[in-house]
């Protein structure tokens, strides 16, 4: 990229944006009273406790305080494990662990 301007477009998700955040690689003592703490603006938290990765969906009573909640909290470290946040697809219809095996084939990760 040597002489190259790169542009980046920080108000851009990979996927439209819900009022419900679905958020990986939480530590084990997390706790949803925590999250509902953390996550300013949110209204319901559900933990799921998969053997391999520990999640949940968080959601809000707004897109917009979904999007202030991910550009706030993705990427923050929290019980020692940096959070990875994603706006979830179907709200209605989240089942975590089949989410978690949906996103590892798209994008090829383990965790």
């Amino acid at each position: 990229m040597d002489g190259q301007i790169l542009f980046v477009d920080f108000n851009t998700y990979p996927v439209d944006p819900s009022d419900t955040l679905f958020v990986r690689n939480l530590s084990s003592g997390t706790l949803e009273t925590s999250l509902l703490r953390e996550f300013e603006g949110a209204v319901d938290v559900r933990i799921d406790n998969n053997k391999n990765v520990r999640c949940a969906t968080i959601s809000f009573d707004t897109i917009e305080a979904a999007k202030s909640a991910y550009h706030t909290m993705n990427g923050v470290e929290m019980g020692g494990k940096k959070l990875h946040l994603q706006f979830d697809r179907d709200p209605q219809k989240t089942n975590i662990p089949e989410k978690i095996a949906r996103e590892r084939n798209e994008t090829g990760r383990k965790n």
